[in-house]
């Protein structure tokens, strides 16, 4: 009895094989009937296609109103996105305030090492009323707010009297100005940080 699984004695040097194995063409032979050769299987360079919807051919567009891609090109009428180049950036949110603005920023900040000055001018020693200022002074005369925040002398306006100025900074043209007047600019430690309060830590 004849076997009909086992393939021919001699096939063509080339023959076209159906990929679904739907049969061979050109020799009518069914798929139970026939076991395609090893090399018909092989990878080659001119049957390698993308996957379906994987690339599709650029739209034509401005080719007359019948096309339904026409006058417009689907861009619309006007604006700024149907201008040639147009069109808006990225996180631009029409003119209200965009959501990277709303969050809040990385980065350092000395808010939270900066020094805070109580500031006077040396055109302002005068108002004082005395020879010898010192933080006390001036807030007693309401030139400045806090009396417990270090002074410093600014170089702004001119000295028309001899003063004893003590403060814990001075600008160069402040302290030039005082010791042109016959004044002495005395500067003071810079007062002790305030301790930091122990962190508690509240129990779950």
């Amino acid at each position: 009895m004849k076997d009909e699984t086992s393939p021919p004695a001699s096939l063509p040097d080339f023959f076209l094989i159906d990929y679904n194995f739907r049969g061979i063409f050109g020799l009518g032979l069914h798929p139970s009937s026939f076991i395609p050769h090893p090399s018909s299987f092989l990878m080659k360079l001119h049957l390698l296609t993308n996957n379906p919807g994987a690339k599709n051919r650029r739209r034509r567009v401005g080719c007359g109103v019948g096309s339904g891609h026409g006058h417009t090109c689907g861009r619309g009428n006007k604006g700024m996105k149907a201008r040639s180049g147009g069109g808006v950036r990225p996180g631009y949110e029409g003119g209200q305030m965009p959501q990277y603005r709303k969050l809040p920023h990385r980065g350092f900040s000395n808010f939270r090492f900066h020094k805070e000055y109580a500031l006077i001018n040396v055109g302002d020693l005068g108002r004082a009323a005395a020879t010898e200022i010192d933080s006390a002074v001036l807030a007693a005369a309401g030139l400045i707010r806090q009396s417990a925040l270090p002074l410093k002398v600014l170089g702004t306006g001119e000295v028309t009297s001899a003063f004893t100025v003590k403060a814990h900074k001075f600008s160069g043209s402040a302290r030039e100005k005082i010791e042109k007047a016959g004044g002495k600019a005395i500067e003071l430690a810079p007062p002790a940080a305030p301790a930091e309060k122990a962190k508690v830590t509240a129990r779950k």
